[in-house]
């Protein structure tokens, strides 16, 4: 019977790359979850709320580019991998299922994480130029971007570019192109910005959506641009993995002493089996004299 470490580590080692990016979400949640839960039974609110910011500075992408951009150049990646809040993650997670299959449907695997990485760029880039370009996005307190949302709209807008007519069945019922889906959601993302609720995930939606597009503009060329970060990441890639050993084969020369032995015994060879082929045909008494003198002396030598 199989226990719940033998399924993750099955869902793991299938190298279904959707799964594995799932498994390392949960996974960072949940080990950022029980930090926060030691460390709020351990100190006072005004701490924990310390804590959290701090927390949060060395994980998100900071828009305050004066103070922030140094954190930026590795949490562009780390960001995409960070939640604090359940539903956050939980929705996040089921968006990614969801469009993750019809992606690796429609695409193939080999393009999903190099997607979702971009994705994330774009999303976390569109959010720092919007927060320093919009004087309404400014706030004197600044703000942080976390979330796998950018990184997720990237794969199903790529989905829904490529493909718009392909149909999904949803709730296993109703029947829908995948362009009246990426519809809904990019409407929904452009209304939702005035209301003010989460405008920097929202324009980071619209940044991964954006790459989404692109991913799959001039697909089979080494110019697109998820191409050539593939290409990318297979040489930084290169470089962390262990180099063959040599192995050194050493190889007798043949000399031309060796050569010359080699042809004498051929030679002697060939002459044995001439005078035995004599003696075979016409008998022993045909031979000359040399011939039985140097039959009798190879019998001697051998």
């Amino acid at each position: 019977m199989s226990t719940f470490s033998d399924t993750i580590k099955g869902y793991w080692k299938s190298g279904n790359p959707m799964f594995r990016l799932i498994l390392i979400n949960l996974s960072v949640f949940i080990a950022i979850m029980v930090f926060r839960v030691i460390f709020a039974l351990s100190v006072g609110k005004s701490d924990f709320y310390m804590m959290e910011l701090e927390l949060l500075k060395f994980t998100g992408v900071h828009e305050d580019i004066p103070s922030g951009w140094y954190f930026n150049l590795y949490t562009i990646i780390l960001y995409q991998f960070i939640h604090f809040d359940l539903f956050h993650i939980l929705g996040n997670m089921i968006f990614l299922y969801f469009f993750g299959q019809i992606f690796i449907h429609l695409l193939g695997s080999k393009r999903v994480i190099p997607t979702y990485l971009l994705g994330g760029i774009f999303g976390g880039l569109l959010y720092i130029i919007a927060y320093n370009v919009s004087p309404s996005l400014q706030s004197p307190i600044g703000g942080i971007l976390i979330g796998a949302s950018a990184s997720v709209y990237a794969l199903a807008m790529a989905a829904v570019f490529y493909r718009p007519n392909f149909e999904v069945a949803l709730f296993g019922q109703f029947r829908v192109k995948l362009m009246w889906i990426g519809a809904f959601f990019i409407l929904y993302n452009l209304a939702m910005i005035p209301a003010g609720n989460n405008v920097g995930g929202l324009i980071s939606h619209i940044g991964g959506a954006i790459l989404g597009y692109l991913s799959i503009v001039n697909l089979k060329s080494k110019n697109n641009i998820v191409n050539m970060f593939s290409s990318l990441l297979n040489w930084i890639k290169n470089l962390f993995k262990p180099k063959p050993k040599l192995k050194v084969s050493y190889k007798k020369e043949t000399n031309r002493d060796d050569y010359n032995y080699m042809d004498y015994k051929k030679a002697k060879q060939d002459k044995i089996d001439a005078i035995l082929d004599k003696i075979s045909k016409n008998g022993y008494d045909s031979l000359s004299k040399e011939e039985k003198e140097f039959l009798f002396k190879q019998s001697n030598d051998n």
